[in-house]
């Protein structure tokens, strides 16, 4: 298309960010190639029509918000073709951006039928691998980076781990669900090579290319691929794991980070408790050990009890045969 560096300069003028003018010169590229391919020659202008059958194009791939900003870049450029002399009325209008509900809800986490569908969506369109890739993801709570990284030998499917090295190094559990389809998706690939996924250009896939993926088959818009990771998290939780193990199957520092409950903070430890009965630390450890005090207990294994059983165990009578003792 002509008039590149003409418009790159208009956008300068016009004030726009930096971000701004790389996103629409990438939008202008690939409309100029898109224009060429299809009409067999360079556009000069900007036709309302052909630019609303190629935006209907766009829809099958990318989110409204996506499509209102390819608006933003048709008005854009139509205004500088007008200030060129190469246009003399504005054709792009914002009637033709999309509306998007302000208060949409989105849920908190994916749930399994949700990714389950996503899931099943990607097999039947785009083949084993895709899932495989997508599903790693959101049954191992892999990053994506670290899934493009992986190498056939970060496999151990006998004792079943995923070897994470690098920054995040650890060893992530896989279930026998995850085994089988990696097993059934090794199978099927033709030769195998140093990483585990291999693209169409045998080059291993890239971050960005596993979150296109996503968010082509991802019927919420809104959601990143993150979700994923944050579905496996939700599932951890469920099936038991603390806090702490739960970040540290997923690949975050722990060192610095508290995981005392807000709740524990309110109760006493067992020295406090013991001034109320003038007792040591080491008895009231013995009532805990023995249930006459309820208890609780940190992530580290330090014993909190609620300050109600003050008042409960100060009725009972094993604390009155303490104090006539004492």
């Amino acid at each position: 298309m002509k008039n590149t560096f003409l418009y790159n300069k208009y956008l300068l003028v016009e004030g726009k960010s930096e971000k701004t003018i790389n996103l629409y010169m990438y939008y202008l590229k690939k409309f100029d190639i898109w224009y060429e391919a299809n009409y067999s020659k360079p556009m000069d202008f900007l036709d309302r029509e052909v630019v609303i059958y190629y935006l209907n194009n766009l829809a099958l791939k990318l989110s409204s918000k996506s499509l209102n900003s390819q608006v933003n870049f048709f008005r854009s450029y139509n205004a500088h073709l007008i200030s060129v002399g190469a246009q003399s009325e504005m054709v792009i209008d914002l009637k033709m951006r999309i509306n998007i509900p302000k208060n949409k809800e989105i849920p908190k986490e994916l749930n399994e039928k949700f990714v389950e569908d996503l899931l099943q969506n990607v097999y039947n369109s785009d083949g084993i691998k895709n899932f495989t890739m997508l599903y790693t993801i959101a049954y191992s709570g892999i990053r994506p980076i670290e899934l493009v990284e992986l190498r056939l030998k970060d496999i151990n499917l006998v004792d079943r781990v995923i070897y994470i090295k690098g920054r995040y190094n650890r060893e992530v559990p896989i279930d026998s669900k995850l085994i089988n389809n990696l097993k059934l998706y090794l199978r099927d690939v033709d030769k195998l090579q140093e990483y585990l996924f291999i693209n169409e250009r045998d080059t291993p896939y890239t971050e960005r290319g596993i979150q296109w993926l996503f968010r082509k088959y991802c019927s919420d818009t809104k959601l990143s691929l993150n979700a994923l990771r944050e579905f496996h998290k939700s599932m951890l939780f469920k099936q038991g794991y603390s806090p702490k193990e739960v970040d540290e199957m997923l690949g975050f520092s722990t060192d610095k980070k508290s995981y005392i409950n807000s709740n524990f903070q309110e109760m006493l430890t067992p020295a406090q408790f013991a001034k109320e009965f003038n007792v040591t630390a080491q008895a009231v450890r013995k009532w805990c050990n023995n249930g006459l005090v309820r208890v609780y207990k940190t992530d580290k294994g330090f014993r909190r009890i609620p300050y109600s059983e003050v008042e409960r165990f100060k009725d009972s009578a094993y604390p009155r045969h303490i104090k006539k003792r004492s």
